[in-house]
């Protein structure tokens, strides 16, 4: 069987959904073994009752047979998905790629020439604010949300259940000679077992859904995808992260679907079944299942108990004891001389159980008309209830989700926000005055400036990427270890104390033999900048300290108007500065 052509560029929206697909055979290969499929229906009953079906397959075997086998499951996916009739989109991709396997495994044995292919499997029904998933192999999908990855899949593959046992660490899988060995595939045996089921956590207006194969994920980082697939549009998105695999040398097919999720007011829905739900904590490169947060009922029109009048009455005993408690609280300090005050929290809005108090005064916010750079550190709020956790990225989720307790990330909250108690005034006793905390912002930038592999205490931070921005560290002593790509390092210790920022270079082999860029923009006041694939910390125009001497690749983004640069060159020499015009399409 002779596989069609597989299609480069695919391009649909439908009821503001958007969504692009590419693929490329990359820098090493001769052959394109790597299909996908799109299914919309024309329908708009139907597309609403469907979804959109996205599936992904790399396929592996001798001659032709990998092609054959990726283009045969998604072909078989596809077909069986639309031709299922129970409503459930889990058991439907469950039985869908089953069928897949049946029909890869059936043709491979009856054709000597193509005996042992397979092919990985990645689906995705994206319908409404709903998400449900069916994977077998090393593709993945991810969801993209506020600048952050937060994969949906885990790799079925060798490495990855070394690392889960603890015999590798991150660093050692990522150049592992084995990272390409999956453990499940569709085809290779008479029987799969798929991980099929839905994504409970709701989408929301502006969500990004990615899928990939292993030759975009295994040159591109984590944090990378969600970069820039956050922040262009799904077709400039797709070239974009093809681009930046292939200047890392594209040593595989690289193929990748990117869906926007509509931005239009209402377009997701969370009613109040959602609250009773069994729901995904998602944090950065993990799926935990864990219980939903009890919630309090939104306000509603409806009676509570049996009689309308209840909930004034219940309001209007609240407005009684708050201005009894003012009026205790007044005569207090006139006889005690006490100057603590108790405040209340603001009063609830429909669908939140509870909010937040207002912060001390001593706690300053910044300035709102201050220019700050998308990507720039943040300092966190000055008083929090708990120690942040560290942000980290580009770390494989497991092969089997464990499931944890509820909980929520320090960083980007699912969950309810909790106000921090209000202490009871004490008579005769000025309070003490806390000092605002000050949180220290780490950022450790490589020279020459190239992408790098970054641990701090022990924990893989962030890889792929010429920088790392540290946040929430503890107060007191920590190591940091930065490695280039040829296992190349230096480990440094700093400290973290009262001081808003702490900037460290890594001096890298070849710190002493480097130059610097000089990049100005045309076509735009201010832009993100990547130098060959990694992102520079600072918005252009400005000057690239540090870069290794030679021709390096320039591009820009410019977040205002949502364009990419085309690729400059530009040749660095050591001890000097190049001066460099990044223009933008008008």
């Amino acid at each position: 069987m002779e596989a069609p052509e597989n299609p480069v560029m695919i391009k649909i929206e439908a009821e503001g959904l958007q969504l692009a697909t590419l693929t490329d055979v990359g820098r090493k290969r001769s052959g394109n073994e790597d299909s996908h499929a799109v299914w919309v229906s024309e329908e708009p009953a139907e597309f609403a009752r469907r979804g959109a079906l996205l599936v992904v397959a790399d396929g592996m075997g001798g001659a032709n047979a990998g092609e054959v086998a990726s283009r045969l499951a998604a072909d078989t996916v596809i077909e069986t998905y639309r031709a299922d009739t129970s409503g459930d989109p889990a058991r439907a991709l469950q039985v869908a790629i089953e069928t897949a396997n049946s029909r890869v495994h059936s043709q491979s044995v009856a054709n000597h020439d193509q005996r042992g292919m397979g092919t990985t499997c990645t689906a995705v029904v994206v319908r409404g604010d709903k998400v449900w998933i069916g994977h077998v192999g090393d593709s993945r999908a991810y969801l993209v949300r506020e600048g952050e990855t937060h994969r949906l899949t885990s790799d079925h593959s060798l490495v990855a259940e070394l690392v889960e046992r603890g015999h590798l660490t991150e660093q050692e899988a990522r150049h592992d000679p084995r990272r390409n060995v999956v453990t499940r595939s569709v085809g290779a045996l008479a029987d799969v077992q798929v991980d099929a089921g839905p994504i409970d956590e709701p989408l929301r207006p502006g969500d990004r859904i990615v899928i990939c194969s292993d030759g975009l994920h295994g040159q591109v980082s984590d944090s990378e995808i969600a970069m820039l697939a956050g922040d262009q549009e799904p077709d400039e998105a797709c070239q974009s992260l093809i681009d930046l695999a292939n200047e890392r040398g594209g040593p595989d097919n690289i193929t990748v679907i990117v869906a926007r999720i509509p931005g239009v007011a209402g377009a997701v829905r969370h009613d109040a079944e959602s609250a009773a739900t069994t729901t995904l904590v998602l944090e950065p490169e993990h799926v935990h299942a864990a219980e939903a947060p009890k919630k309090a009922p939104a306000k509603s029109a409806a009676p509570v108990g049996g009689s309308p009048m209840l909930p004034k009455l219940l309001l209007a005993l609240v407005v009684l004891v708050a201005l009894v408690a003012v009026i205790a609280t007044q005569v207090f300090k006139r006889v005690g001389g006490a100057s603590d005050t108790a405040a209340t929290p603001d009063s609830g809005i429909a669908g939140e159980s509870v909010m937040p108090v207002e912060p001390p005064a001593s706690a300053a916010a910044p300035a709102q008309d201050a220019p700050q750079e998308e990507d720039a550190p943040a300092v966190a709020d000055a008083t929090p209830a708990t120690p942040a956790a560290p942000v980290r990225s580009a770390q494989p989720a497991p092969d089997k989700p464990a499931v944890p307790p509820a909980k929520t990330p320090a960083s980007k909250p699912f969950g309810k926000t909790v106000p921090v108690p209000v202490a009871a005034p004490v008579a005769a006793k000025e309070p003490a005055v806390e000092e605002p905390k000050v949180e220290t912002v780490v950022l450790i930038v490589t020279r020459p400036f190239q992408p790098a592999m970054f641990q701090v205490d022990g924990q893989l931070h962030s890889q792929d990427v010429g920088s790392v921005t540290l946040r929430d560290l503890s107060p007191g002593s920590h190591s940091a270890h930065v490695e280039d790509s040829r296992g190349r390092g230096v480990t440094m210790t700093f400290n973290v104390g009262d001081a808003p920022s702490k900037e460290l270079v890594a001096l890298l082999p070849g710190f002493d033999k480097v130059g610097d860029l000089d990049v100005v923009l045309n076509g735009a006041e201010s832009a993100r900048l990547y130098i060959d694939g990694a992102q520079y910390p600072r918005m252009a125009p400005c000057v690239v300290r540090g870069l290794a001497p030679g021709p390096h690749k320039i591009r820009a983004f410019n977040p205002k108007t949502r364009r990419t640069s085309d690729v400059t060159d530009a040749e660095v020499r050591a001890g000097g500065t190049t001066r460099v015009e990044i223009v933008f399409p008008q």
